[in-house]
């Protein structure tokens, strides 16, 4: 292959080089669009041109790249599910979503990784649920959880633990509402000292609290839990709340 006197890449080089660009281009372009149309157009078109691309790295000797490109192959996948939900077509919707897991294996396998497979596996969760299909649901929660339980970020974890919780009680999952509950206790305990998670810890405290209460019937256990939602909300200046968890403590007087 003869190689060009100006850039001194060969021409399959360059091709990989403006796959690139284009693909980015058309990804970026995709967020922007103002129609759905556009959307999926722009996003197919860089799901195309950045599979061409990789195709050319086994020619070119750059198959390290190949996890970094596969990332905006995952997103534009995801995007287009999204566009494909918003305008009710579900089937398609399950499909880009589908697809962006399979890809999304091809990434680096980091923290990113993780949060982008939670992301994708709770969108075909809430499909399951816009359809009321709580076996599926179900499924898709218990696949999010040792993901989540990977999550070095409190506070993603903290929310989908919380989403598949919510999944789980609704699919009557005694076990896995049991299970998610404890990594919630355990994220919480471990953030404490987090102001920006006061809220969110206060609110599963309460949660917690009142799942003992009506559902357990431990209503000792329950009491320490309310309080201690009640001075995280105190805590944070948020007195109604504050004053909630104060009549719920006195009930169980």
């Amino acid at each position: 292959m003869s190689k060009s006197s100006t850039s001194g890449l060969t021409s399959t080089e360059r091709q990989f080089n403006h796959l690139i660009q284009d693909g980015i281009s058309s990804y970026k372009r995709a967020i922007e669009a103002k129609t759905v149309k556009n959307t999926v157009k722009l996003a197919q078109s860089c799901i195309d041109k950045l599979e061409k691309a990789v195709q050319l790295t086994k020619i070119i000797g750059n198959e390290e790249r190949n996890p970094y490109i596969y990332e905006y192959i995952t997103l534009s996948s995801a995007l287009i599910g999204n566009t494909y939900i918003t305008n009710k077509d579900l089937l398609n919707a399950i499909e880009q979503f589908q697809s962006a897991l399979e890809n999304n294996k091809k990434t680096l396998g980091n923290e990113e990784t993780n949060i982008r497979e939670l992301y994708f596996l709770s969108k075909l969760m809430n499909i399951a649920e816009l359809q009321e299909n709580w076996r599926i649901a179900d499924k898709y929660a218990i696949r999010m959880y040792p993901i989540a339980k990977k999550l070095e970020d409190s506070e993603k974890a903290m929310d989908y633990f919380t989403e598949i919780k919510d999944v789980f009680i609704k699919s009557k999952n005694l076990d896995m509402i049991n299970n998610s509950y404890t990594q919630l206790l355990k994220i919480c305990k471990k953030s404490k000292g987090f102001e920006k998670l006061k809220l969110s810890i206060a609110e599963i405290y309460s949660d917690y609290a009142n799942y003992l209460e009506v559902v357990l019937n431990k209503k000792k256990k329950a009491k320490s839990y309310f309080r201690q939602a009640k001075d995280l909300f105190s805590e944070i200046s948020l007195s109604e709340k504050a004053q909630e968890m104060s009549t719920r403590i006195e009930k169980l007087q």
